[in-house]
């Protein structure tokens, strides 16, 4: 990987090469030539608590003297049964149980499986939001709607079907809101209709669109809407809180705002800012039993 992003670099740059980072601190990098600047991204959104934190390096360094890893079969640590505590404390209600992964991607992925497993083969198709990011593995890259992404990879896994996200500056159903009376979220009705209720598994999308920027009309109501259609067909609603969670928003979870109940929370980078590679993937008990 990384050696694809070196040569991407170079040649989108010229023969001078990518910049080259050599340190952080707080919300600040430096390159090679000693020139600083405000990382108003926070790298790609993952950056959350800045650079250099001694207080998360030394946690980390501790750690590795006690015990760097455990298998997940049977057996845990006692930072991840306590992490796990906290953050189903913080979920919404219903939430019970917390799986580990390493990337955002990983997450997505076991979202997918989870959602087939629990359903049986019958209902296996995934919908999900057109310009929206789930992953570079092939289920969660299926699941993501960013053509320039997915072009190369095709033919992908089957059983993804893509919809409008809700983007009332450039309305892809050419209507305005409130007049519209939420369209963009009553036509997946529609959309689970003409795909088959009993095919579908799982919706699949960010509380807020496009890398944390695009909003909902009305999210509250947005969501309302989509929580009825996923109870109306039996679909598992999964929130992709990668970018939104750990409290980007004023609280833990956008999900926590909204009026709908998620049977499954995706969260990463910004849950360890990634000084450490983590991801999780929180669900609800009736889920998490089709595991066992």
């Amino acid at each position: 990987m990384s050696m694809w992003l070196h040569h991407t670099q170079m040649k989108s740059v010229g023969a001078s090469g990518p910049k080259v980072i050599v340190r952080g601190e707080g919300p600040f990098i430096e390159d090679s030539n000693g020139k600083r600047y405000f990382d108003m991204i926070g790298g790609l959104g993952c950056v959350i608590l800045g650079y250099g934190r001694e207080d998360i390096i030394d946690a980390i360094v501790k750690q590795h003297h006690e015990i760097s890893y455990v298998p997940p079969y049977g057996i845990a640590s006692k930072p991840s049964l306590k992490l796990a505590g906290r953050l189903v404390r913080a979920a919404p209600s219903g939430i019970t149980h917390a799986i580990y992964g390493v990337t955002g991607g990983e997450a997505n992925e076991i979202a997918i499986k989870l959602s087939r497993q629990y359903f049986g083969k019958k209902k296996f198709k995934v919908i999900s939001p057109w310009d929206s990011w789930r992953g570079s593995t092939l289920g969660a890259l299926g699941a993501s709607g960013i053509t320039m992404r997915r072009e190369k990879f095709e033919p992908l896994p089957n059983g993804n079907i893509h919809f409008h996200p809700p983007y009332c500056y450039r309305c892809a159903y050419e209507k305005q809101y409130p007049d519209c009376l939420l369209f963009c979220a009553r036509f997946i009705e529609q959309l689970v209709k003409n795909e088959g209720p009993d095919t579908i598994c799982a919706y699949i999308a960010d509380p807020i669109h496009s890398w944390g920027i695009i909003t909902p009309p009305a999210i509250k109501e947005y969501f309302s809407v989509i929580q009825e259609i996923c109870d109306k067909y039996q679909i598992l609603m999964v929130l992709d809180e990668i970018v939104t969670g750990m409290g980007r928003t004023g609280t833990m979870f956008v999900s926590e705002l909204l009026r709908s109940s998620p049977d499954m929370i995706i969260i990463g980078m910004g849950l360890t800012s990634v000084y450490a590679r983590l991801s999780v993937f929180l669900v609800k008990e009736n889920v998490f039993d089709a595991l066992l």
